[in-house]
């Protein structure tokens, strides 16, 4: 879903969920352990985020959102999730 590469200060973050990178729960929760594992390496200095596919990120995949729209269960993991996605975000 998500590749991490180092190669000397560099870490390579690569999306890898075509077709066009859609974000899901498990997208998320690969990206935050990416982010972790850079953060907590001194020797990283530098973040580069890439795509092999056409489209880097399209955003929300949007089947997974409707599917969760059809609860209010699915409703608040929607809510959560965006949270999840703005505490990532400085």
């Amino acid at each position: 879903m998500i590749s991490l590469k180092v190669d000397g200060g560099i870490a390579i973050a690569t999306l890898c969920h075509a077709p066009v990178n859609a974000i899901s729960e498990q997208w998320m929760d690969r990206f935050e352990a990416v982010l972790d594992e850079v953060e907590g390496s001194p020797a990283v200095k530098v973040l580069w985020i890439r795509s092999p596919e056409r489209v880097f990120c399209a955003g929300a995949d949007l089947a997974w959102m409707r599917a969760r729209f059809d609860s209010e269960r699915g409703r608040r993991e929607m809510i959560d999730l965006t949270r999840r996605m703005q505490r990532k975000c400085p």
